[in-house]
């Protein structure tokens, strides 16, 4: 990103997602971020995996401040953009080495 000013403007957000066994529903395993949550709905994963897997999403947003448009007072851009992955080795993702971590909660993480 260099030179643009990361540390405070740059926002990761990853999640596992799994399909339950059962019934296919997707349903939150884990998830990471770091700055702020990326809004989701599991809506999304619909059709991305079978029974019993996970998909990976990861979900980058940047809050950009133009120099030029803050000069004529014009607006600041939110840029957003995301990501879906299966697994190609294993069914189940795993963070830290267990397959749910936190209850499917949100942990956010130490700032980039």
């Amino acid at each position: 990103m260099k030179p643009l000013q990361s540390s405070t403007n740059l926002s990761i957000d990853v999640s596992s997602v799994g399909f339950d066994e059962n019934t296919g529903v997707p349903y939150s395993r884990w998830r990471r971020v770091i700055g702020s949550e990326t809004p989701f709905s599991l809506s999304e994963a619909d059709g991305l995996g079978f029974a019993g897997e996970t998909v990976i999403r990861v979900a980058i947003q940047y809050d950009y401040e133009s120099p030029i448009s803050s000069l004529f007072g014009g607006p600041d851009v939110t840029m957003v953009r995301q990501a879906w992955a299966r697994p190609r080795n294993t069914r189940v993702i795993t963070i830290n080495g267990d397959a749910d971590d936190n209850n499917g909660q949100s942990r956010v993480l130490a700032a980039l």
